[in-house]
């Protein structure tokens, strides 16, 4: 009897530690689910703040300021060397010390020779045919010079050009145009790329605002 009713504490006694076992190992993946989800939270939170903060500074300028204890803070001239302390900035912005950027020596580069391309109308024939082109080809350069001859004309008349000069101020005149097109195509293409950037920042402040709210 004695020893059943101690075979009895000992197996209480072990089931209780086993509870008191599972109870601890639930505690502990309580608080690193806990821990994970602050973390998590932090993390969003903190992307919210990065993706407002680079969409003031980009479209907002005037909006973002910082007071001056702010800007002792995070400004720090002095790491950039002694060209850029505050005594010498001062001085650069009086014109009595030359700007840091004009002491470096910038190295010479050598400019390209921009490629000289052959621009012909028509075909040269003799020169085809000294690098070995064939009867039939010859024959196509010949009906293609004539088109190529017949549609010059034909340009010459519909824009009333009878001299050099005339023409001269044609091409002017459309290397102009080309180049305040191509301007106009630049600028649009610019406008689009910034207005990409600014879908995505809108768009990832859309996914994290709610968790920004709730934190």
């Amino acid at each position: 009897m004695t020893f059943t009713n101690e075979a009895s504490r000992n197996l209480e006694k072990a089931l209780q530690a086993l509870e008191q076992a599972k109870q601890r190992v639930a505690n502990e993946k309580k608080k690193q689910n806990e821990k994970k989800q602050n973390e998590k939270k932090r993390k969003a939170v903190n992307h919210h703040k990065y993706i407002m903060g680079g969409i003031i500074v980009k479209y907002f300028p005037d909006c973002y300021q910082y007071d001056e204890d702010e800007l002792k803070r995070f400004i720090r001239f002095r790491s950039l060397g002694e060209d850029f302390t505050e005594e010498n900035l001062k001085k650069v912005i009086a014109g009595e010390k030359e700007s840091p950027e004009k002491n470096e020596k910038v190295p010479e580069r050598k400019e390209a020779k921009p490629e000289k391309r052959k621009f012909d109308l028509v075909v040269d024939i003799r020169e085809k045919m000294a690098k070995g082109k064939n009867g039939g080809y010859v024959r196509w350069a010949k009906k293609y010079n004539v088109k190529q001859f017949a549609e010059s004309i034909l340009f010459l008349q519909q824009h009333d050009i009878h001299d050099k000069e005339t023409l001269d101020a044609l091409v002017d005149g459309s290397a102009a145009r080309y180049h305040e097109l191509m301007k106009i195509i630049k600028d649009a293409e610019t406008k689009m790329a910034e207005n990409k950037v600014l879908k995505t920042h809108i768009i990832n402040y859309s996914k994290t605002r709610d968790t920004y709210i709730a934190y």
